[in-house]
């Protein structure tokens, strides 16, 4: 390569085009830890219907395929979805315009915050990804109560299957533009839950592309150079660590979530899932402010050598800025 050309950084993420993120979360991972992606970009948690368990999953690494994996950035996208399908004639008002149907397991639905642009009753199959359904549960517990609910792995994989289709019996939830990639009829628009409606996703590298594997401050991607952060030293950074404990032991867990306290470290975030060595045993992932020291000092430093003494098990999955302007 001629020292005049530029790097050439390769970006995978999830779904297919149109989708609000691309390729398969497993995928995204491997490309990172084989190298032939410079960076990938993962969905991690929405502000309504929170985290990506698949993501998750992928962390949790059972099998030791991503190990030189790690998180260098988050960026946080508004999600505004649409029901997109075919056209079925004029428009016609919904039986009971606004208000679902009360039930002993929703006594009080919630209104949805907007209306069909068309008739939608004839509507009888809906696609989407599971996390679109759950953003968007008021308007279809309004207008498309009797539709069945197909899941499949992306939004616009979705709009996809109803363009192929060609039926006018079905639909699904994506994006404006997945609505124009495969040339459908927005048939309601914004139907989510809510106006503040944002998915985080994390910027994943290869510890070698970093200046030191535990300090990612000066690889921090291009892209995310000019998006707003915290300015609070303690708030301007996040770390995310994920472990397990011997669940036979009282207290195990508590002693685990106290190094934190003790090292005074705010948390974010906690999560769990099945670590899947055996049944009914969990892997905790602890998101908190802070960040891993080039020196091998400070607060967090200590906090990992906490949790050496006090979990069967642990992994430091990266520091990164906070993008998170509210903080």
């Amino acid at each position: 390569m001629a020292a005049s050309e530029p790097l050439k950084r390769l970006v995978t993420y999830l779904g297919p085009p149109a989708s609000y993120s691309h390729e398969k979360a497993p995928d995204v991972f491997l490309s990172v830890q084989t190298g032939d992606a410079t960076y990938g970009v993962v969905p991690f948690e929405n502000s309504s219907h929170g985290s990506v368990v698949y993501t998750l999953d992928i962390l949790a690494d059972k099998l030791g395929e991503v190990q030189d994996v790690q998180v260098c950035g988050e960026i946080y996208i508004d999600i505004d979805h649409y029901l997109v399908g075919f056209g079925a004639g004029k428009h016609e008002e919904p039986s009971v315009p606004g208000d679902a149907t009360p039930t002993l397991g929703s006594p009080s639905p919630r209104r949805p915050r907007s209306q069909p642009l068309k008739d939608v009753s004839h509507i009888k199959r809906i696609y989407s990804h599971s996390q679109a359904f759950g953003q968007c549960s008021a308007f279809i517990a309004v207008y498309l109560k009797g539709a069945e609910q197909q899941e499949v792995n992306s939004t616009s994989r979705g709009a996809e299957l109803v363009a192929q289709g060609g039926d006018a019996t079905l639909a699904a939830i994506a994006s404006k533009t997945a609505a124009q990639v495969h040339d459908l009829t927005v048939l309601a628009k914004c139907i989510q839950d809510r106006d503040d409606n944002k998915t985080r996703f994390l910027v994943l590298q290869h510890p070698s592309s970093a200046q030191h594997p535990r300090h990612p401050g000066p690889s921090v991607p291009d892209f995310l150079q000019d998006g707003p952060s915290s300015t609070s030293w303690r708030q301007g950074w996040k770390t995310l660590v994920g472990f397990t404990i011997d669940h036979r032991r009282t207290g195990a867990l508590a002693d685990a979530l106290n190094t934190f306290k003790t090292n005074n470290l705010n948390l974010t975030s906690i999560n769990s899932r099945p670590s899947q060595r055996e049944p009914w045993h969990y892997i905790f992932f602890v998101e908190f402010e802070g960040r891993l020291e080039e020196s091998g000092g400070g607060n967090v430093h200590c906090a990992l050598r906490g949790l050496e003494s006090c979990t069967e098990w642990y992994r430091w999955y990266g520091s990164w800025k906070n993008r998170n302007n509210r903080a």
